[in-house]
This record gives C-alpha cells, sequence and structure tokens, in this order.
C-alpha cells in the first residue's frame, strides 16, 4: 500500500506523490491540507496499463 502524508499530517493512501495523474493537478499531497486535497478525476488511466483506465466517480482520498 502507498501512503502519503498531507501538510497537516493526514495519512492517505494513494500510489503517486503528484496529484497529476489522479487529480489532474500538477501539486503534492504534502501540499495540501486533508480537506482540501482535490478529488480524483471521474476517469484515472492506470499508471502500468496507459490503455487502462478507471472510474473513480470523483472520490475523496482515503485515509488511513
Amino acid at each position: 500500500m502507498d501512503v502519503c502524508e498531507t501538510k497537516d499530517h493526514v495519512l492517505v493512501v494513494h500510489h503517486d506523490q503528484s496529484l497529476k495523474r489522479t487529480c489532474g493537478v500538477d501539486k503534492h499531497v504534502r501540499d495540501y491540507d486533508y480537506k482540501d486535497l482535490p478529488r480524483f478525476k471521474d476517469e484515472i488511466t492506470l499508471d502500468f496499463a496507459t490503455d487502462m483506465k478507471i472510474q473513480s466517480n470523483n472520490e475523496k482520498m482515503p485515509t488511513l
């Protein structure tokens, strides 16, 4: 499991340090307080299979 820490020290489950691929924002998880994290894009390209996408339903990043 990949874990990143937000600016306010909340641990979230997120594979990438950058939010570019999953949220469309060219910043890092550490740049945001949890309440301000952008939601996932509706459709996310998988990093290991760029021809495959998953639907996220604009969900909030899960915490531990």
